[in-house]
């Protein structure tokens, strides 16, 4: 868990508005842990972080507003899209979006992907392709 907020906390460090990261995996890899702890280095207080499974949404108030998802629970994409998946006002600040694998026809064209899963008794996360900003992040955290 701790690597996890590390993880999360030298990606926060260097977001920006408009980043987009969607979070895949199965229930207990993570994604909402790592969602408190970037949360958390935004400035926000992570016990007010949980998973939006039944709101669809939270938005969070922080160095960057933070607008969190969840499509655990969607019936549609649409679902999502109505509950402000992509309205303008996204672009100022950080988007989280758990079980993106649900939304997959939906995602924007920057989305940062994240895969989390078990492995052995500890978990893993994969980032596809980072940009350099977060690889060198990462490099400077030993994520």
């Amino acid at each position: 868990m701790e690597e996890t907020g590390r993880f999360a906390r030298a990606l926060a460090a260097v977001a920006v508005a408009g980043d987009f990261f969607a979070l895949y995996g199965d229930l207990g890899t993570g994604k909402t842990t790592f969602s408190a702890a970037f949360c958390s280095a935004l400035g926000i207080d992570p016990r007010e972080v949980d998973s939006p499974s039944f709101v669809l949404q939270n938005r969070y108030e922080g160095r960057l507003p933070v607008f969190h998802f969840d499509a655990y629970r969607l019936e549609s994409v649409e679902e999502l899209l109505d509950a402000g998946l992509f309205d303008a006002e996204l672009e100022t600040g950080v988007s989280l979006l758990e079980w993106a694998d649900r939304a997959e026809s939906a995602l924007p064209e920057n989305a940062l992907r994240l895969r989390f899963s078990m492995k052995g008794e500890g978990r893993e996360v994969i980032f596809e392709d980072p940009p350099e900003r977060f690889a060198s992040a990462m490099a400077s955290e030993g994520s």
